[in-house]
């Protein structure tokens, strides 16, 4: 429980397990590993295990909560110096494997999780900080930022790619959602008229999940201005040097994480509350271009 994102593996889901978004399986697992008994067993081939499994499929639950955590493996290797084989989810999303091989971590360091319970010799468990907010019950949030180890991956990551912190950086990013599925909401449904705005602007519009992760990284280390929905590609601002950060809202649901982090790093950040449409978001373009107007972007 020490290793996860807290909601998936909460204690307190088990006394409402009706009223939970926790997959069966998952919940099935959890009371196996409390029992000691699992289905089967597999001695993992490695004496020291490093466990990195994100049990959310969130872009940003990885970027803030789970990388970061490489910074406390190094300060165990050097003390120690023992290497930990790292342990990832089965079948990774490319994400995963690129960002571990931008900080230095090949394949000859990581191995991919099994479907069945492995047992390690010696277990390296890292502290876990959770980014969970409860907007309608803010103190049953668990929310732990650590501005050390988001500061040491930030500079790890544009280190890798050659950012040079003291250029004047120049992109106009808009963070694109139009690709992404229907279920998963927040698209602009009148993104031309948008994008016909933003491009007088200077902004170009990136899909994210078309783009490796070095890219993206090489993309958001030249940021001056960031503008997209809400969305886990705004966690790329990490990376940048000093942006603007614009983050459009659907009007019945705003979340602060952007905000928090935009605010931990001292950039500026400016919400925008636009109207709804089902689960995507309808810009009144010209209320915009005065806000844009007023923060002379």
């Amino acid at each position: 429980m020490d290793t996860v994102h807290l909601p998936r593996f909460d204690l307190n889901v088990l006394k409402e397990v009706g009223k939970s978004d926790i997959e069966t399986s998952v919940l099935l697992d959890f009371l196996r590993a409390l029992s000691g008994r699992p289905k089967t067993e597999e001695l993992f081939e490695s004496e020291y295990v490093f466990p990195l499994v994100s049990q959310d499929v969130s872009y940003y639950h990885w970027i803030v909560e789970y990388l970061p955590k490489l910074r406390l493996l190094e300060r165990y290797q050097t003390r120690t110096g023992h290497r930990p084989t790292i342990l990832i989810e089965p079948s990774p999303r490319d994400y995963v494997v690129e960002s571990l091989e931008l900080a230095g971590y090949g394949s000859n360091r990581y191995k991919q999780s099994k479907s069945v319970c492995q047992r390690a010799e010696t277990l390296v468990v890292p502290s876990h900080r959770n980014y969970t907010l409860n907007r309608h019950l803010p103190d049953r949030s668990a929310y732990d930022p650590s501005m050390s180890d988001l500061t040491w991956l930030r500079s790890r990551m544009r280190s890798k790619v050659g950012a040079d912190s003291t250029g004047d950086s120049g992109e106009r990013i808009y963070v694109s959602r139009q690709q992404t599925g229907s279920n998963r909401g927040r698209r602009v449904v009148n993104y031309r008229e948008l994008m016909d705005f933003l491009s007088e602007r200077g902004f170009t519009s990136y899909a994210l999940e078309t783009l490796p992760f070095k890219k993206q990284v090489e993309l958001f280390s030249d940021a001056q201005i960031i503008v997209g929905p809400h969305g886990a590609g705004l966690a790329n601002m990490l990376f940048a040097d000093d942006p603007t950060v614009v983050e459009l809202f659907l009007n019945d649901k705003q979340e602060p994480y952007f905000y928090h982090m935009a605010n931990m790093f001292g950039f500026d950040y400016t919400p925008v509350v636009a109207d709804t449409k089902g689960n995507d978001l309808v810009v009144d373009v010209s209320s915009l271009q005065t806000r844009f107007d007023e923060l002379r972007i």
